[in-house]
């Protein structure tokens, strides 16, 4: 007797926001980030950033961007897009796509 597998998958777009205000003239803040910014940056890298914090925001997100998004303080509550896709598909016994 032939198998043959159904699969339905539903899938959809989440958001989540992570995110971190920031003074530019906080050194303590600055100082911080460069270091969680040493897990994901080479050395040559980091010492291209100067040791005071600038006043260049774009610094800041240079450093920022360079990080995992669970180092940043503070998160939204995720928010899921309206659509959700439906796919169908049917396999033979060996996993062969059918349909």
């Amino acid at each position: 007797m032939a198998i043959f597998k159904f699969v339905h998958t539903r899938s959809w777009t989440a958001y989540e926001n992570y995110w971190e205000e920031f003074d530019t003239s906080d050194q303590n803040k600055w100082e911080d980030l460069i270091e969680m910014a040493k897990e994901f940056l080479n050395a040559e890298e980091i010492n291209q950033m100067p040791k005071n914090a600038p006043s260049d925001p774009q610094l800041w997100f240079q450093l920022y961007s360079s990080l995992n998004e669970t180092y940043l303080e503070n998160q939204d509550d995720e928010n899921t897009g309206d659509e959700i896709n439906h796919e169908f598909n049917l396999y033979d016994q060996q996993g062969k796509w059918i349909l």
